[in-house]
């Protein structure tokens, strides 16, 4: 295929997958649907790398490679359970990634809890919280009704907020 970008996507994989530190690559965002047409038009490419190990759940860089803008969200296989667990929307969007690549079937179990969390919907919050959250904002608004204890400009930002 005569495609710079498709060229560039296809290197850069092969060079992920020699790092022994990554199980599972995953391509998300609108150009997973568009890498492999001739003469594509793409803003950047994003890339969930899932690694065995790394002190923090996600570390996120961005780069410029060949003039290709690349997304890399590295997760630890930790942070997967982590974000799974806390239904983080950013994370649980990756369901209708494409597996690129994949050790142990680590990366398709990922994907299907994604799927399944993403399908329960948000966790339901009790009643109590509800009414927490009510009077919180109640109390917000009521503040306020005096504008003359505001500046102009921080009585604009807290009514548009």
């Amino acid at each position: 295929m005569n495609n710079n970008v498709y060229n560039t996507f296809f290197e850069v994989i092969e060079n992920l997958k020699k790092n022994k530190n990554v199980k599972s690559i995953i391509h998300v965002g609108s150009s997973k649907d568009n890498i492999y047409e001739e003469n594509c038009k793409i803003n950047d490419i994003d890339l969930f790398i899932i690694v065995e190990n790394q002190e923090e759940n996600q570390i996120r860089k961005i780069e410029k490679i060949n003039g290709i803008e690349f997304d890399f969200n590295y997760i630890s296989v930790e942070g997967c359970y982590s974000f799974l667990e806390n239904k983080t929307y950013f994370f649980l969007n990756i369901k209708d990634g494409k597996l690129l690549y994949d050790e142990n079937d680590l990366g398709k179990g990922i994907l299907s809890l994604c799927g399944e969390k993403y399908k329960e919907g948000p966790t339901k919050i009790s009643s109590s919280e509800k009414r927490f959250q009510v009077e919180q904002l109640l109390s917000d608004i009521s503040r306020l009704k005096n504008k003359e204890e505001y500046e102009d400009f921080e009585y604009d930002f807290l009514i548009y907020m």
